[in-house]
């Protein structure tokens, strides 16, 4: 966004593939070996890893991969995208290009959270282009103009996606429903996999149908459950009835039913049984490994015959001596702990941890402004007119955003007063709103920390401002919770929540902070001051004889001198002299443990 703020073409952003998977090295589709890709592959055999062929641990720094981001390219891809055929006024790109960079606030930004309706991994980016062409010939011009917004112009684009939130919503939840069909299918598909199976192909896995092998099942039923006919390659086709392939499904239905209630029994006689301490027959005479009174029905379906239960397959009992079930979704009962099932002793249900918790906003259903504003925002759903001064709230903090990108900073107070932003449909009358700001002034360095760090990061600051963060009679403990509520929002990960910590008050905290800084040392006092830019340029640059002329001249000039924008090559503003700076002079490492050479004809300009 900054490279395409700044209109410089030649332009590159270098950052990590933060999607690469470090635990897994890339290997060659022909010759599986590290190294080079399938088209380089050159068919050698494989070299040794080590004195003894050691698995390797994964990729080292140096190989992890870089994306390079060329903006020139991304310019190229956005003028074709951004183009509108036969529209009423002259195409521009650099304007066309920061209205994209506005646009792509409405997904989130540093200062911003991102509309319920737009999300970037939802193509939200795609959408909000999609509206704009269609506004363009309405709006009969841009948005944005050298970082200003026009409001009038803007409320197009927030009309045009209002008429799409619920579409939206709607389609975001059929997203998500089938996404989550398909990981349980996943997930079944290889729990099916994994599960161990007996000599005649049944199923070993816990599931009462198929859970006990015929052994266990013939000391309740010696007769077996119903004979299902089963076509095997030997089988020719004349011996196949047309009653046998009709009745099929009925017999394999009859079969499990009788499956199903040996298995039933079989439980109730195990647990009758668990007291005593008495081992059950086969019903031929012989124990043949049937379970004791410390085996549970889910430890017999879990451990295959004439093989050992490992220590913790054990499976966990509760107060009652019940045997419990030792699976993904049972836990043991503990005083202090919350089964795995999400069903503590006292019978609430709780949330299991795998699991985000209950959606109650609903945003597919008809309503959900209501709840919305009711659950997140805690005002009354028919305040329409809180609705509103959310979406202005919002409306401004687009206008400082746009204007921080490209004229610095508008207001050092500026913040966005909630913890959620508004819906599409909540912007109404842009047209009429007068956005002002006031510059104020910016915090000194240990306030900016004390406004954004935890109490647990207070090794940061002097010691003499940490009792303002834990003491219990400091006026400003509370902006310093041990504990607060991070709101999924709808999402899986807490780093993906709405961290609902207070909002900080400037006046409190610093009136707070006044008291302490008589306390501080020299040093802390000195590494508190607001520094200045240094500008350095080298004397073969067009702009050194205009400063070295004003500052260094027998004649000087003005104490701020004003960069020709020219001269400079596209750098605005003013500059003072450096007075610990003579031209010519020598340059010193500041670093005093470094054996760096000394630069005897120091050709750059400070």
């Amino acid at each position: 966004m900054l490279g395409l703020g700044t209109h410089e073409p030649h332009f590159r952003v270098l950052r990590e593939d933060v999607f690469f998977q470090e635990s897994k090295t890339r290997l060659c589709n022909l010759c599986h070996q590290p190294g080079h890709r399938a088209e380089e592959c050159k068919g050698q055999a494989k070299k040794k890893q080590g004195e003894f062929d050691e698995k390797g641990k994964g990729t080292s720094d140096l190989e992890k991969p870089f994306i390079w981001l060329h903006v020139e390219i991304l310019r190229e891809y956005l003028a074709a995208e951004l183009y509108v055929k036969d529209q009423p006024f002259r195409f521009d790109l650099e304007r066309a290009l920061d209205d994209w960079v506005f646009m792509c606030f409405f997904v989130g930004n540093d200062f911003l959270p991102h509309l319920p309706s737009l999300d970037i991994r939802e193509q939200g980016i795609d959408t909000l282009i999609a509206i704009w062409r269609d506004n363009i010939p309405l709006m009969n011009g841009y948005l944005t103009k050298d970082g200003f917004v026009d409001l009038e112009k803007a409320q197009y684009i927030m009309s045009g996606l209002a008429k799409q939130e619920d579409a939206i919503f709607k389609r975001r939840k059929q997203t998500e429903d089938r996404q989550a069909a398909a990981a349980a299918r996943r997930k079944a598909e290889q729990e099916s996999r994994k599960r161990p199976r007996y000599s005649n192909g049944d199923d070993f896995n816990g599931d009462n149908s198929q859970s006990y092998p015929p052994r266990y099942r013939k000391a309740k039923d010696p007769a077996g459950p119903p004979t299902v006919e089963v076509f095997t390659p030997g089988n020719s086709i004349k011996e196949m009835t047309h009653e046998m392939v009709v009745n099929r499904k009925a017999a394999v239905d009859k079969a499990n039913e009788a499956n199903k209630s040996a298995a039933a029994t079989l439980k109730d006689q195990l647990l009758r049984k668990n007291a005593s301490g008495t081992q059950m027959s086969n019903g031929d005479g012989e124990l043949n490994g049937a379970p004791t009174a410390s085996q549970s029905v889910e430890d017999v379906s879990q451990t295959p015959p004439g093989s050992k239960r490992k220590a913790d397959a054990v499976d966990d009992t509760d107060d009652a001596g019940t045997p419990g079930r030792k699976s993904p979704t049972y836990g043991k009962y503990n005083e202090n702990e919350t089964p795995s099932n999400g069903t503590p002793k006292n019978g609430i249900p709780e949330k299991n941890n795998d699991q985000p918790p209950e959606d109650t906003i609903r945003l597919w259903d008809e309503g959900y402004a209501d709840r919305y504003y009711e659950q997140k925002f805690k005002v009354d759903p028919k305040d329409i007119e809180f609705r509103h001064q959310v979406a202005r709230d919002y409306v401004e903090g687009l206008c400082w955003v746009l204007r921080y990108y490209f004229q610095g900073c508008a207001s050092w107070t500026w913040y966005y007063p909630h913890h959620y932003a508004p819906f599409a449909a909540d912007f109404v009358n842009l047209d009429k709103m007068e956005v002002n700001f006031d510059l104020g002034q910016p915090f000194r360095p240990y306030e900016q920390l004390m406004g954004v760090m935890p109490a647990a990061s207070n090794h940061t600051i002097p010691e003499v401002f940490r009792p303002l963060m834990t003491d219990e009679d400091s006026d400003i403990v509370t902006f310093y919770p041990e504990d607060f509520d991070i709101d999924l929002n709808g999402k899986k990960f807490s780093w993906q929540g709405v961290a609902l910590l207070p909002f900080i008050d400037e006046k409190r905290l610093l009136a707070a902070m006044g008291t302490k800084y008589p306390l501080l040392t020299a040093d802390e006092v000195a590494r508190n001051e607001r520094g200045k830019e240094a500008l350095i340029f080298s004397t073969k640059h067009p702009l050194h004889e205009d400063v070295s002329l004003n500052f260094y001249s027998k004649k000087q000039g003005v104490p701020k001198f004003d960069l020709s924008g020219r001269s400079s090559e596209g750098l605005f503003g003013n500059v003072e002299k450096n007075e610990n700076y003579i031209p010519g002079m020598s340059l010193q490492s500041p670093l005093a443990a470094t054996s760096l050479p000394e630069v005897e004809d120091d050709q750059s300009i400070r």
